[in-house]
């Protein structure tokens, strides 16, 4: 290997360490404004060409940690990302949806089913996200929540279960 093999080689090595270390700067900016509620920190970050499928260091993507920490404005703007897929799941293979019908308002969990949320997919515990409330156990009854979710489904619920 001659000289100019070594610095393009150094050169290559020191420019994917700089690229992984700015990857690493915008995850931890893109959770922490997801802590915050900051959509205005969020959408610069999408601008950017930041990935709203990414997952912190536990697995959770950051749609599911919007809902579980209950910032709305994050969710609500994430789920209007273009490049946002759905069914990404986290490390319990948890749904968005189903993280939307324990947690957040049911305008969320309509935006996400708008957004082609797959009804149908089950948790680990064979729950489907409508029944997601029921298998957790809630501080409050779980009912207020499942009985507007149950009224986006005019025919009843899929495969006939209302």
């Amino acid at each position: 290997m001659t000289a100019i093999h070594r610095r393009v080689a150094v050169t290559a090595l020191l420019g994917l360490l700089a690229g992984r270390a700015l990857a690493d700067a915008n995850t931890d900016e893109f959770f922490r404004a997801i802590r915050q509620d900051n959509d205005a920190a969020v959408r610069s970050l999408l601008a950017r060409g930041f990935n709203p499928n990414t997952k912190d260091e536990k697995g959770t993507p950051g749609l599911i940690v919007a809902l579980q920490e209950g910032a709305l404005r994050v969710a609500s703007l994430l789920i209007d990302s273009p490049h946002l897929v759905p069914e990404t799941r986290n490390a319990a293979d948890e749904s968005p949806l189903m993280m939307a019908a324990l947690k957040g308002p049911v305008d969320l969990v309509r935006h996400l089913f708008a957004r082609d949320a797959d009804l149908s997919t089950r948790s680990p515990k064979r729950t489907s996200a409508l029944g997601y409330p029921l298998l957790v156990k809630l501080r409050r009854p779980p009912r207020p929540t499942l009985t507007p979710l149950r009224s986006l489904f005019r025919g009843g619920g899929p495969r006939g279960q209302w």
